[in-house]
């Protein structure tokens, strides 16, 4: 086991750890895989977590630094139910894959989720970490490369197996009945997340909202029409029982 790792990966491992040990597990993912980068190469990544609404497992705050927004969106509304893997990710799967060791190349390359979603960013190979002790589950990890690159080796898998061990300790610890409602206060903009009444379009413009993006820009940010956007807000105001953008303003500075 772990017989491709070497000194050198240890060590880098070891201070991985300390960063594991010293951040909010919450906060955690994103500084981890930028520190990852050098251990286990990719192009492109992309995390969410995973709570627990009464029972029912949801996945959320799909992030990444490296994939734009508005193909992360197309995700969540068009390609996540066709995405090859997430049947695989959401059941009793192991913690750490490649893609293509889970679905035959056959049906991957041919697929719409490659052609439609993940050729457009020049996607090609996937490994996924899904961090998770018994049967619940925290948060799914993915990392990518594109054609001209290698797959991922043994190795990578070995190095995410160790990482992953160490992830579902620190969440486990963090939340040992799974990440719920309550725990989310720790998150950023979490009075826009907790309001499930709100899409997660309608959550996205509150985040740009509570960052200071102001009102003439918002259309620019969010690469949208303006009068998509005044659609967005009117069904806002109407969800927060409010009818003004000013009273929408006064009630993010007062949560």
């Amino acid at each position: 086991m772990n017989q491709h790792i070497t000194l050198e990966d240890w060590y880098v491992l070891e201070q991985l750890n300390h960063l594991i040990f010293d951040t909010p597990a919450l906060k955690l993912l994103p500084q981890l895989l930028e520190e990852l980068k050098p251990l286990v190469p990719y192009s492109h990544s992309l995390t969410h977590f995973v709570r627990y609404d009464e029972g029912e497992m949801v996945s959320f705050q799909y992030e990444s630094s490296d994939i734009p927004r508005q193909h992360l969106q197309l995700y969540e509304d068009k390609f996540i139910m066709s995405d090859y893997i997430n049947w695989y990710a959401r059941g009793m799967c192991s913690s750490v894959f490649r893609e293509s060791d889970v679905v035959p190349d056959s049906l991957r390359l041919s697929s719409k989720f490659m052609s439609g979603w993940m050729k457009p960013l020049g996607l090609y190979h996937g490994v996924g970490m899904i961090i998770s002790r018994n049967d619940v589950k925290y948060a799914g990890v993915y990392l990518y490369r594109g054609e001209e690159d290698d797959d991922f080796s043994d190795r990578d898998l070995e190095i995410l197996n160790v990482l992953q061990e160490r992830l579902w300790r620190k969440f486990f610890h963090a939340f040992p009945n799974g990440i719920i409602d309550e725990n989310l206060d720790t998150l950023p903009e979490n009075v826009i997340r907790l309001d499930r009444r709100l899409t997660h379009r309608e959550q996205e413009i509150l985040a740009y909202i509570d960052a200071g993006v102001l009102r003439n820009d918002l259309s620019d940010q969010l690469h949208i029409t303006e009068n998509t956007l005044n659609k967005h807000l009117a069904n806002i105001y109407r969800k927060l029982n409010i009818s003004a953008y000013e009273q929408l303003i006064q009630m993010l500075k007062a949560k």
